[in-house]
């Protein structure tokens, strides 16, 4: 399955607070959630939980950076458990806050992540995407009386609402591979700071059977998701049915992910 945006939200606090709380419409299980928060005045996030049932999604800390009075981390569940409507970030100590979450389907592991910081009109951050069909998701975070981030590559989704002194936006681009660039701008020059991540899609898995007299050393090339555990790379075992003469080629190992 192709990976599709599906939604996203934001909040913010312009006052101290200990939680900042996203809403969302009702999300589909199995679907990844990406938060990208920006705490203000020293702030920092100790972690990342929704209102799904059981006790919700685990979301994972992926990057953060500083630049100046702007922070921005990124948290992420991949292949979530059960849907939730509402995903909120947790700080110590209390700090006024912005921050955007974004779901997308169809996502079968999560690739690189990278970050970058400038003091210009035009957040810009690139990553190399290592699969066809692949999406680079991006947060910035920049101070601005009010946000006024316009499109330059990729599309932009969203942004915070007004009151703070810094605000986010929401950037992605795809399907699309090789060196992928989301960026925006907006008006008066100013810190800021922006994290991307790949999202990749279903991919190739490449082994090499035995060359012996029934299977004459032929490569077969399998279609394979990683299953729920299993990232890219992990060893996968494949064995040759059998040959005319009755003779099994014996199984083998995975040599390598494309």
């Amino acid at each position: 399955m192709a990976i599709a945006f599906v939604q996203s939200g934001q909040a913010t606090h312009v006052s101290n607070n200990a939680t900042l709380s996203v809403g969302l419409v009702a999300t589909t299980v199995g679907d990844d959630i990406l938060f990208f928060v920006s705490p203000e005045s020293g702030g920092g996030v100790t972690s990342v939980t929704d209102n799904g049932a059981g006790g919700g999604n685990t979301y994972t800390f992926l990057t953060s950076l500083t630049n100046g009075t702007v922070q921005l981390e990124v948290w992420l569940s991949h292949n979530t458990t059960v849907s939730t409507t509402s995903v909120t970030a947790h700080f110590s100590p209390q700090c006024p806050s912005e921050g955007i979450c974004a779901e997308y389907s169809g996502v079968s592991a999560i690739g690189g992540h990278t970050t970058n910081i400038g003091s210009d009109t035009n957040p810009t951050i690139s990553l190399n995407l290592q699969d066809a069909s692949n999406w680079l998701v991006t947060g910035f975070d920049a101070v601005m009386a009010s946000p006024s981030y316009t499109q330059q590559t990729g599309t932009l989704r969203t942004t915070s609402s007004a009151g703070l002194n810094n605000n986010a936006a929401l950037v992605d681009n795809g399907p699309t591979s090789g060196s992928t660039t989301c960026s925006v701008t907006y008006a008066v020059a100013s810190n800021w700071a922006g994290a991307a991540v790949e999202l990749r899609s279903a991919t190739t898995v490449e082994v090499d059977q035995p060359s012996d007299a029934v299977l004459r050393g032929k490569t077969t090339k399998l279609q394979r998701t990683p299953g729920p555990g299993q990232f890219l790379g992990d060893n996968v075992d494949f064995t040759p049915p059998p040959g005319p003469g009755g003779g099994v080629g014996g199984s083998v190992r995975r040599t390598k992910w494309r």
